[in-house]
């Protein structure tokens, strides 16, 4: 008969925590009312010393987790969202630890994944697809912990020029991390929306963070307005907004939607071109206050006046004061080469001087010095024209005779 040596080697922690699990097990304690009571007891050189110390305890707590995760989303491409989590562990952490750790973020990449080790210690994962798919891989990711991530894209309410970018994101580490990590309780992320957006970009991510906004305001090229007034004061305004066709493309129909007056105060037409698109908006007055005001109601706060400042019996001298309005047609968006006003004026006018100012409100507005021949003066030189087409001829019979 062969007999079998056994030896087992287990500290009294073990063999208390057999004895609790067992009095739980067979329902004779709850595991409230169970703890250990008593003083360390150490003996060397064959005496007892029982004053070494406080009561036992057993708690006892091994951090193998993250030290860290952190996250940077770029979602300048929704279609093509790009996601990095950055893992941490702190400088001194065996070997074993390392492994772990090091197996657990290859096992967590999601396919076509990438997972690098820059540097002892610090992981990075990166992943890309729509926000469906960011969200299922970043559960993956952390160990399962809870994750929410959606971007919603809607035109702004009061302006369909632009849109707004609704996100919802939020996540946990606590699956994979230490107790006291960073992120734990919620994992912060440094989210990129684009370049034309406002914020650009913004930290983000917490367990409890409720939607956040960014605002797309895509830049507009020019802006210009031509007035041109007719010899019976009548006045056709045409505003010009150019728009280059990314930006067109970033908010579909919005500026044409924007810009689209009123049908009883004028029209609007578009052009798209292979780097631009026009939108070309035409409002017509019988007289310049009348103009003025079917302008003021498509453009809030536009103004366009007309005085005469020398009622001469010849010449008249006016001013064209014009604010049309430009800061609140281009609100919200960049303008990239500038604005421009133009004006047309009837046979027998002519520019003298344009200067530029601001009005009280601090509108800019444009204005322009003209002259006009009265009808005194339109007829006086009717007589000098007459005059010297008389001299010319006579003078070109005189060469004649000589000759």
């Amino acid at each position: 008969m062969r007999g079998i040596d056994l030896q087992e080697s287990f500290t009294s922690s073990d063999l208390l925590g057999w004895m609790f699990s067992g009095l739980i097990v067979d329902g004779s304690e709850g595991v409230g009312s169970l703890r250990e009571e008593g003083r360390a007891a150490v003996v060397f050189a064959g005496e007892r010393h029982t004053d070494v110390g406080d009561p036992l305890s057993y708690s006892h707590e091994e951090n193998h987790g993250f030290d860290g995760v952190s996250m940077a989303t770029d979602a300048s491409d929704p279609g093509r969202i790009t996601r990095t989590i950055t893992f941490r562990a702190e400088p001194g952490r065996d070997q074993a630890d390392q492994a772990r750790l090091d197996a657990f973020v290859r096992g967590a990449m999601p396919a076509g994944g990438e997972v690098a080790a820059p540097e002892p210690g610090t992981w990075t994962m990166a992943f890309t697809g729509a926000a469906v798919a960011i969200q299922a891989d970043t559960t993956t990711a952390l160990g399962g912990g809870a994750t929410t991530f959606a971007v919603d894209i809607s035109p702004r309410a009061d302006d369909p020029s632009q849109e707004v970018l609704q996100l919802t994101d939020t996540a946990s580490c606590a699956a994979v991390c230490a107790v006291d990590a960073i992120g734990r309780s919620g994992v912060p992320d440094r989210f990129t929306a684009g370049a034309d957006y406002s914020p650009e970009s913004m930290d983000v991510g917490s367990t409890t963070a409720g939607p956040v906004s960014f605002v797309l305001s895509p830049p507009i090229s020019s802006v210009s307005s031509h007035l041109s007034v007719g010899s019976g004061g009548d006045v056709i305004g045409t505003t010009t907004i150019v728009v280059p066709t990314s930006s067109a493309d970033a908010v579909g129909d919005g500026f044409l939607q924007r810009y689209r007056p009123d049908p009883d105060l004028g029209t609007i037409a578009s052009d798209a071109g292979p780097d631009s698109t026009t939108y070309t908006v035409t409002i017509t007055g019988a007289s310049v206050e009348d103009f003025a005001d079917r302008y003021a109601r498509w453009v809030p706060g536009a103004s366009v006046g007309a005085r005469v400042v020398d009622g001469g019996f010849l010449v008249h001298h006016s001013e064209y004061a014009i604010a049309p309005g430009f800061d609140a047609l281009a609100s919200g968006h960049r303008v990239l080469d500038g604005t421009d006003v133009t004006l047309d004026l009837p046979f027998g006018s002519w520019v003298d001087g344009a200067r530029g100012g601001s009005g009280a409100d601090g509108a800019r507005i444009t204005v322009i010095r003209t002259s006009s021949l009265t009808p005194a003066g339109v007829a006086a030189a009717a007589v000098l024209a007459l005059a010297l087409a008389v001299g010319l001829a006579l003078l070109i019979r005189c060469r004649r005779a000589v000759a």
